[in-house]
């Protein structure tokens, strides 16, 4: 049986997001300033948290596969459940017109 350490989850599907950022960034560099302005906010939409979401997705799928088949892809999916909350958040705020 595998050991569950929620911290090192954390940090992996940090890395994760971070790397997705990171490819975004190059892919949007050209826009200028506005662009970096967005992904600056969204490395702060994205930092941080218990990520239950994310650990719902790793243990759902292990439930139906116990081996985990590609660690990478899995953890892929789990962060792009991170995504998805940070952006459900962030629109959320805006039309509620928050400052947070």
């Amino acid at each position: 049986m595998t050991t569950w350490d929620p911290a090192d989850f954390r940090t992996r599907l940090q890395a994760v997001l971070d790397h997705f950022l990171d490819e975004q960034a190059e892919r949007l560099q050209p826009l200028g300033d506005d662009a970096a302005r967005l992904l600056a906010e969204a490395r702060t939409s994205t930092a941080g948290g218990k990520r239950l979401r994310a650990a719902f997705c790793h243990w759902g799928y292990r439930a139906i596969r116990p081996q985990v088949v590609d660690a990478n892809a899995l953890a892929r999916a789990c962060a792009s459940l991170e995504l998805l909350q940070a952006s459900a958040l962030v629109h959320d705020d805006y039309m509620d017109a928050s400052d947070t």
